[in-house]
């Protein structure tokens, strides 16, 4: 039995981590939750000492365990672990304060400085309910209850009725249909630990469908650029702010605009100033092992980008030779010549020997097992992986 659970912090990319290389223990930690939601009737929010603090928002364990199950921790109870999921999601309960507004008027309205239902975020919180969403409809998905799969990949889509034409922002909105007025991106108000500039990007799932709404690839890319001249500016500024969770997807979202190499670039940069070896070397607090896992998955060159699924966009290994043994018998080998510091730009790629242009890994991959042959050069291919066929896959 495990306990003590920062779900808002390691949906993100601990527990992928956690199941990539232990299943079995995942297995523990996924069960875990469903035994605690069985004596509690809750499954845990931000759970310490046997207790549920309610920190932070959304329903971060739908995600944790249907990544777990999607990396190939499935020794636990799935279905009664989807009904749980399933529960929650759709009964008044103290975790997910305004679910009540999900299906009218498809978000949570901002009453006031922070919301209609908690005392965070409004924003956010939708942002964060749409992610839990879809992690329920994958793993509903995966057991074959097509159902509640596509009930719920629909209801995750309400990120979309955040979305501010008139800015080009996803934004807070009152129960009436109207958004604040004289709204600035760079404020937290109606976010959590960070602002709406952000936030905009965290929509894991449907990447395509945010880059179609915010103008298409090109638009998309060059803000994107603007978005990383700095790379950890704090909650209050309108740049990327890597020392904390919501913008830990945001380097890898390159590879679904056509410019792979621009992910290359910005993943190594944070790698490169951002960690060290020091008592300094993590860009914020460590949050039970989340920004250390976000360096692994770097250093590895992949990331888990999709809640709930265990395909993987990449950029490229900080190492010349990168071999993983996995618990469960399989083997990853990671093999890039030269690669550094310096030397981090995807000239090709074979995938088990086969050459390949998509920046993304396929799921099979980490269920077999397999090898990774990189060609790497201190200068960008820009063609490699930019066709709009190579793009990871987006859920609409």
């Amino acid at each position: 039995q495990y306990a003590n659970f920062s779900g808002w912090d390691v949906y993100r990319s601990q527990i992928q981590l956690l199941a990539l290389l232990a299943p079995d223990q995942a297995s523990d930690v996924a069960q875990s939750l469903l035994n605690d939601y069985m004596q509690s009737g809750s499954l845990p929010k931000w759970s310490l000492a046997n207790g549920e603090t309610y920190v932070m928002i959304g329903d971060p364990s739908d995600a944790i365990i249907s990544d777990i199950y999607a990396f190939g921790g499935t020794h636990f109870d799935a279905n009664a672990a989807l009904a749980a999921m399933i529960q929650q999601a759709t009964q008044a309960n103290s975790t997910r304060p305004g679910l009540n507004y999900l299906d009218k008027p498809g978000y949570d309205p901002v009453d006031g400085v922070y919301g209609c239902c908690t005392f965070y975020g409004a924003a956010a919180t939708t942002l964060e309910y749409s992610i839990a969403d879809f992690a329920i409809g994958a793993l509903a998905g995966e057991l074959g209850d097509h159902a509640n799969a596509q009930k719920f990949l629909q209801r995750a889509q309400n990120w979309h009725n955040l979305f501010n034409p008139a800015t080009g922002y996803l934004e807070p909105r009152y129960q009436n249909g109207a958004f604040p007025p004289a709204y600035n991106p760079s404020k937290e108000t109606g976010w959590v630990e960070g602002n709406g500039a952000q936030y905009t990007w965290m929509v894991p799932f449907n990447l395509h469908g945010l880059f179609t709404t915010l103008g298409g690839n090109t638009k998309v890319v060059q803000r994107l650029d603007t978005f990383f001249t700095q790379i950890d500016a704090g909650p209050d500024s309108p740049y990327a702010f890597l020392g904390n969770e919501p913008t830990l997807e945001t380097p890898w979202e390159y590879d679904y605009a056509g410019a792979p190499y621009k992910t290359q670039e910005v993943v190594r940069r944070a790698v490169n100033t951002l960690y060290s070896p020091s008592p300094t070397g993590l860009p914020g607090n460590d949050d039970m092992g989340e920004m250390s896992a976000w360096y692994v998955f770097a250093a590895l060159g992949m990331y888990p980008e999709t809640p709930g699924s265990a395909s993987l966009v990449l950029a490229s290994p900080l190492f010349p030779h990168i071999t993983l043994y996995r618990t469960s018998g399989q083997t990853i080998q990671i093999n890039a010549p030269g690669a550094s510091a310096s030397v981090f730009y995807v000239q090709s790629l074979r995938v088990n020997g086969q050459a390949s242009t998509r920046p993304w890994l396929d799921p099979s991959f980490i269920a077999k097992g397999g090898t990774l042959d990189y060609a790497l050069a201190n200068t960008p291919n820009i063609v490699w992986g930019a066709a709009p066929a190579d793009a990871p896959p987006s859920y609409q």
